[in-house]
């Protein structure tokens, strides 16, 4: 890990704006828990943290499979080449208004497949795929308990008026 870190090419050039593009990561052993590797990010003179324990940060990206692919693959709701629809949606914020969640890029690209959607780490598909085919309401899953029963842990809390019932995951410390 230490040395894809080290190589800038596996990275897009340095920003004036945005500074160096960093990573972490922690490998762990999944069956004793034993941390096997930790990269803390590219360079600790850029940032002098540890990003791997100590930045704090959105789960992001990483709910998009745990939410919505793996149990639409598991309830054989999608394959792999499905198409899913990456065009806007309106939801409700849970309150009493309406959010229209975006891409990263703030575009669209119409009809991909489910393996594209995951590859760009596009939202709208994810949503969609999570809102209108896993639906709580249906199969009986929740992101937290469906996540749990896989001994993922996280600091998930349960937010009353969320869309699907899902769940908001706070920013949390490693």
């Amino acid at each position: 890990m230490k040395k894809i870190a080290e190589d800038k090419n596996n990275f897009t050039p340095d920003s004036k704006e945005k500074g160096m593009e960093q990573i972490a990561a922690v490998m762990i052993n999944h069956k004793t828990g034993a941390i096997i590797s930790m990269l803390e990010g590219r360079d600790f003179y850029e940032e002098q943290m540890n990003l791997a324990t100590q930045m704090i940060r959105q789960p992001g990206s990483t709910m998009k499979p745990i939410a919505a692919y793996l149990p639409a693959l598991e309830e054989g709701l999608i394959q792999p080449a499905g198409v899913l629809d990456d065009s806007p949606i309106i939801l409700k914020d849970g309150g009493k208004g309406y959010h229209i969640p975006m891409n990263a890029g703030r575009n669209f690209r119409g009809l991909v497949t489910a393996r594209e959607a995951l590859d760009r780490s596009l939202n709208i598909p994810a949503i969609k795929l999570f809102v209108e085919k896993v639906t709580i309401k249906n199969h009986g899953i929740s992101c937290a308990s469906w996540a749990l029963r896989r001994c993922i842990r996280t600091t998930i809390t349960p937010r009353p008026g969320l869309s699907a019932d899902c769940i908001a995951a706070p920013p949390s410390k490693s």
